[in-house]
């Protein structure tokens, strides 16, 4: 098989994959950013509370087959719940909620990451995804803020759990905002059909051409 063409006028677009937690998890979440908000009320970002399961710049010639890839992914897949627990950070301006990655989701997370490494070989793009998982809380915190409040808030304790059934991929425009691309919904438990959570294998994504 070819490795899709890039050009050097190729647009290069920022893409996310993630899920919103549910109204539960959300409010345990917002009790921890509001410790931040009146300790930082003004030097940094609270984006909407999501799981972030990959972000990752790509050519916008590879969306069509970022997204038939990712049907073909959830489309056999059962909803799996996530634990989300304790407060950490990624230098210099992260912080976030870790989320374990056990069980089902563990084995989703390794289908994933076979379907980014499968899509870097046919695009030529370097794929270098962030943490997987993991659930922003504040960002763009200012460096010399950012060992404070580690120091802080990394020993508050921090529980909650939501089922992922949704996952949206979201793509960043020119304008720093972030449009819908898709939305892909996993299989309730009721409808899982037994054996075929067994199709997945790194080969199984084939470029349509």
């Amino acid at each position: 098989m070819e490795k899709q063409t890039l050009t050097p006028w190729d647009n290069w677009m920022r893409y996310k994959l993630v899920a919103q937690p549910d109204a539960d998890a959300l409010q345990a979440l917002e009790q921890s950013r509001q410790s931040f908000r009146a300790a930082y009320p003004n030097e940094a970002v609270y984006p909407d509370p999501e799981i972030s399961f990959f972000e990752q710049r790509l050519p916008e010639s590879a969306e069509p087959l970022l997204c038939q890839w990712l049907q073909q992914l959830c489309k056999n897949e059962t909803a799996f719940p996530v634990v989300i627990n304790n407060v950490s950070g990624k230098p210099p301006h992260l912080v976030y909620a870790r989320v374990q990655s056990t069980g089902a989701h563990a084995q989703f997370v390794k289908k994933l990451k076979a379907l980014l490494q499968q899509l870097a070989g046919f695009t030529s793009a370097g794929i270098s995804h962030q943490q997987i998982s993991l659930l922003p809380l504040v960002s763009e915190l200012p460096g010399m803020l950012f060992h404070k409040a580690m120091q802080e808030f990394s020993t508050t304790e921090l529980a909650a759990q939501t089922t992922v059934q949704h996952l949206q991929l979201m793509k960043r425009l020119p304008d720093g905002s972030w449009q819908l691309v898709q939305r892909f919904a996993l299989l309730q438990c009721s409808s899982a059909v037994p054996g075929l959570q067994h199709w997945f294998s790194p080969t199984a994504f084939v470029h349509p051409n």
